[in-house]
């Protein structure tokens, strides 16, 4: 399976081994998955990073982000900015933040 991105760093939808696509995938903003066609197999969508599909919160290294609520889950680990919880400065259309 090939991951293919959005400039966003999103996977827009995957390829099998012959080049035929698989499944196709669509975000809102804060990365809630809006549509998808084809297999949920693949874990690596928003940002291209790694979705728990019990929870569906995104792992994005130091901590877990909630894209329903547009949020992560626990406090910044470096305690910077004044709102602990904020995913990219509430403008995720302009930033990523890989690293939670």
């Amino acid at each position: 399976m090939y991951l293919m991105k959005d400039v966003h760093g999103d996977t827009a939808y995957t390829l099998n081994t012959n080049g035929t696509k698989d499944a196709g995938y669509r975000y809102f903003a804060f990365g809630e998955q809006w549509s998808h066609s084809g297999s949920q197999d693949n874990p690596y969508r928003y940002c291209g990073e790694y979705i728990d599909n019990e929870t569906g919160f995104i792992y994005l290294r130091n901590r877990y982000y909630d894209p329903k609520l547009g949020r992560f889950i626990s406090e910044d680990p470096a305690k910077s900015g004044s709102n602990w919880y904020v995913y990219c400065e509430n403008n995720p259309l302009k930033f990523v933040d890989p690293w939670g």
